[in-house]
């Protein structure tokens, strides 16, 4: 099962349209030591978005939401606040 899961998420088509037709804010939390998205990749996506807002959490690789638990939840929060006006 584990195989198969990680080869359907190497083989999964480009789905990078969504971010260029999106018509809403895009939230991206990359981390500065993820090794399984490299940062290249992560950064190039995000100029697809026509609103992005973009964070970087040092010392974090893949797993920002348990790694970085604090900020990450402070930056969904300002996020939320920022798409619907709180």
């Amino acid at each position: 099962g584990i195989i198969d899961a990680l080869t359907a998420m190497k083989t999964r088509p480009d789905q990078n349209d969504v971010l260029r037709n999106s018509k809403v804010p895009v939230l991206f939390i990359i981390g500065e030591k993820d090794q399984a998205i490299p940062n290249e990749y992560s950064m190039e996506q995000t100029h697809l978005a026509e609103t992005a807002s973009i964070h970087i959490l040092p010392k974090v690789a893949h797993m920002g939401m348990f790694e970085a638990e604090k900020p990450t939840q402070l930056i969904i929060r300002q996020f939320a606040d920022f798409c619907f006006g709180s």
